[in-house]
């Protein structure tokens, strides 16, 4: 059985560790909601993939004199694509999976509401089936620096003299499954209860007894195959003129229907989990949240709405003995 290749969610944990990267649920900042997604890419590779030349780095060009056993050795840096961040860059900036996201947003955003994950799931593997790989792209290709080396040792005659050799970088196309494995969400609610001034924070769906999620949703689901051009780590060398196989563009990355049609089992997503994230972005109380606002501003708003309620009458300034006094 196949293991990934890597796995990352979308969005990254990182931007979780703060209000500013959930999804507001209503205006007053009272309500927050956010999903990810949880991919895994699987390598698959022809037995003998066929070597294809780039652009040629160096010309040597081979004088009179040249001696039988002359070594040649030098190293070239060379620009190559980074798959693993260009694949993690795209999914971000997807506009299907951030509709998708809205969408499971709206469904599980009201906490009170029963939402079945058996129906949720079944309606978002149809809609990544029917969507997802006629309107996936590649937005941006993320480069990054490689080094490449060249060493040689030729044998030439007479008939070199003259010639020209180009040292050329050589790639061989690589594929990458990209799978939904699992999405997970959760919602994060501060709520006050009929005798309290404060509003505490809630998580929905709550943890259960045996502590298993109850937020994480199956998917697996085979999304689009990625090819991508893999430099070899040492360049080749061919003489000018000579036919061989050149490559157009070696930082291009192209996507297609998946090759595995089945999702090979993965482990479910490892911590921390979205409760871990939102006791980093969400204090216990709604007052201590940051923000450009003060603590003594929340204290305030939260003063003005429990006017006329029953902590007002029994513990604010409603209560029997303030008015009397009054």
């Amino acid at each position: 059985m196949p293991k990934p290749s890597f796995r990352f969610c979308v969005p990254f944990n990182e931007t979780l560790e703060s209000e500013e990267g959930w999804h507001p649920g209503n205006e007053r900042r009272t309500l927050f909601i956010s999903s990810r997604f949880h991919f895994a890419a699987f390598r698959t590779l022809d037995e003998d993939p066929p070597t294809y030349f780039g652009e040629s780095v160096d010309t040597i060009v081979l004088r009179k004199g040249v001696k039988i056993g002359t070594e040649i050795a030098t190293k070239y840096t060379l620009q190559t694509t980074d798959t693993y961040k260009t694949i993690q860059n795209s999914l971000v900036e997807n506009s299907m999976l951030q509709s998708l996201s809205s969408e499971l947003a709206a469904q599980v955003g009201v906490p009170n509401v029963a939402n079945s994950n058996t129906k949720l799931t079944a309606q978002l593997q149809t809609t990544l089936k029917n969507q997802f790989t006629k309107g996936f792209e590649i937005s941006r290709t993320i480069t990054t620096s490689a080094e490449v080396s060249y060493k040689q040792t030729f044998g030439f005659d007479a008939e070199t003299e003259g010639r020209e050799a180009l040292i050329c970088p050589t790639y061989r196309q690589i594929f990458f499954d990209l799978h939904l494995t699992h999405i997970d969400y959760l919602v994060v609610e501060y709520r006050k209860w009929p005798l309290s001034l404060r509003k505490k924070r809630k998580k929905h769906p709550a943890l259960q007894t045996n502590r298993r999620p109850a937020n994480l949703l199956k998917m697996n689901v085979p999304l689009v195959c990625l090819g991508a051009w893999l430099l070899n780590p040492s360049v080749a060398v061919k003489w000018k003129g000579e036919r061989f196989k050149e490559l157009e563009d070696p930082l291009e990355i192209t996507a297609g229907p998946p090759k595995l049609f089945f999702t090979p089992i993965v482990e479910p997503p490892e911590k921390p989990s979205l409760y871990h994230l939102a006791n980093t972005a969400f204090p216990t109380r709604w007052v201590k949240r940051k923000g450009p606002w003060t603590e003594e501003d929340l204290k305030q708003a939260e003063l003005n709405e429990s006017q006329n309620s029953a902590w007002w009458y029994e513990y604010g300034p409603g209560r029997q003995g303030d008015e009397d006094a009054a």
